[in-house]
């Protein structure tokens, strides 16, 4: 059985990338909410696993003791004073395992340290595994786009799995947004709750005008749109 999903994003990752990017200056955006959720998906099927079967991988993001010895020699000390705040007196190894916040806080320092390109633009879940699988899990690991696509469900988070089209009526295609109803009326307003927490308005308009990615929804919480919020010819809701 997985975390909740829901309330391991509120209570533990999110306070988690706040806290470093507060504490460390290590960045927190909503791609890198993504990306950490996606990776320990797909690690650990979101906690399923807090070590390796019949292998060394420790933790929510499955880290191998030689990696973590060598990724806390990287933290340089406003690095280490971040993690100390949310570190017990034990081991690291001890803590990747028993401390949810400090395996959080170990998979963005692993990007943060190991990952020399900018992180994706898109927020769709090829580019998201496409990052994970060049600098988290590489070449050499068992890692696909179909097990990660299929893993990246336990997150209950909705992203298109591509980047959104032109459905040829003027407006936003929503359709990979999948099975909630989506207005694409020009200037449609859409409740939701915002990737990194809290309610807010979305509004999908005519493509140009709001482009479904720049900012995420929260599927766990979406209010759904009456289908009369569908009003643009040649629309097919994804639900029907």
């Amino acid at each position: 059985m997985t975390i909740n999903a829901h309330q391991f994003s509120t209570q533990v990752v999110i306070p988690t990338l706040q806290m470093l990017d507060q504490k460390a200056g290590i960045p927190y955006t909503d791609i890198t909410y993504y990306l950490v959720m996606g990776t320990i998906a797909n690690e650990s099927l979101l906690g399923t696993w807090l070590v390796q079967e019949g292998g060394p991988a420790l933790g929510l993001g499955q880290i191998e003791p030689a990696t973590l010895t060598s990724l806390i020699a990287k933290l340089t000390a406003k690095e280490a004073a971040a993690l100390s705040t949310i570190a017990t007196p034990a081991s690291p190894t001890h803590n990747v395992v028993a401390n949810l916040p400090y395996a959080v806080a170990l998979v963005r320092l692993f990007y943060w340290h190991n990952a020399p390109t900018p992180l994706p633009v898109q927020a769709t879940i090829a580019a998201i595994y496409a990052y994970y699988k060049q600098y988290y899990n590489t070449r050499g690991g068992a890692a696909t786009l179909a097990g990660f696509t299929q893993n990246w469900t336990l997150t209950g988070i909705l992203l298109p799995s591509a980047t959104a089209r032109s459905n040829g009526s003027g407006c936003t295609d929503a359709g990979q947004i999948s099975r909630y109803d989506l207005g694409c009326a020009p200037e449609s307003p859409v409740r939701t709750r915002l990737a990194a927490g809290g309610s807010g308005i979305r509004t999908l308009g005519p493509s140009g005008h709001a482009d479904v990615n720049d900012r995420q929804i929260d599927f766990g919480d979406i209010h759904r749109v009456s289908s009369a919020a569908v009003r643009c010819p040649g629309f097919a809701r994804p639900d029907g």
